[in-house]
């Protein structure tokens, strides 16, 4: 499969070794676990593991310190977008509570005045007989 998508429910879990964190709340020792199972999935899932010639062992060697005192799941997938970025694959992301964190974002300049198409999507209504429209007036 091409999209690599992680979801993190990071912190529901109680922590470990029978720690009991204020829920919503992470421990290091749950992050690191998390940065183990992350490196499980790149190496079982991400089809695009070697093409991006990123050594994954590296580099979440060196991350793991800065991912290691996240205290919150919107922290540690944050933190943890910027390290992905370095696979630069837009069809990499993280969901943690509800919220979507991107990885890797290409810069590049809309080839249309998005200003003007917006106000011409909102002054217009489907046609009918569109994908959109109903069909009747």
């Amino acid at each position: 499969m091409r999209l690599l998508r992680l979801v993190l429910t990071l912190g529901l879990c109680g922590g470990l070794a029978g720690a009991a964190p204020v829920p919503g709340t992470l421990t290091p020792e749950a992050n690191r676990a998390a940065v183990v199972q992350l490196k499980r999935a790149i190496d079982l899932s991400y089809s695009y593991r070697d093409l991006r010639r990123v050594d994954w062992d590296k580099l979440l060697a060196q991350a793991a310190p800065r991912l290691a005192p996240a205290r919150t799941p919107a922290a540690f997938a944050e933190a943890l977008g910027k390290v992905l970025a370095e696979a630069k694959d837009m069809h990499i992301w993280i969901e943690a509570g509800g919220e979507t964190f991107p990885s890797f974002r290409r810069q590049v300049a809309p080839n249309c005045n998005v200003a003007a198409l917006a106000r011409h999507t909102m002054t217009r209504s489907p046609a009918a007989g569109s994908p959109t429209g109903s069909g009747t007036s």
